[in-house]
């Protein structure tokens, strides 16, 4: 489980990254947060509480921003981070005989 949940967040970092994503999904996933981060609620008044409401809201957005972003992308990205597709074949060619 603490695999899935770091491998999610590696493919969002990857999907952010990747200039073929919408720039309004990336705006989405940092600007949303960072406006409900500023705003104070009451939980902000005890000092654990006021953290942890604004780490599950940048999770949701992170859950969020995968599931809106284009699928072939996200496949792509996933394949890539799991060693599956071609850019695992792509990496191992250098590695090939050259008479094979």
């Amino acid at each position: 489980m603490l695999l899935k949940f770091f491998n999610h967040f590696r493919l969002t970092w990857r999907l952010s990254r990747d200039k073929r994503a919408s720039i309004w999904l990336k705006i989405f996933l940092l600007g949303l947060p960072l406006a409900y981060a500023s705003i104070p609620t009451p939980g902000d008044l005890l000092p654990g509480v006021g953290l942890l409401d604004d780490l599950v809201f940048m999770g949701l957005c992170s859950l969020i921003f995968v599931a809106i972003s284009p699928l072939a992308l996200v496949t792509e990205h996933r394949n890539a981070i799991s060693g599956k597709g071609a850019d695992a074949v792509a990496h191992l060619d250098g590695y090939r005989y050259p008479k094979e």
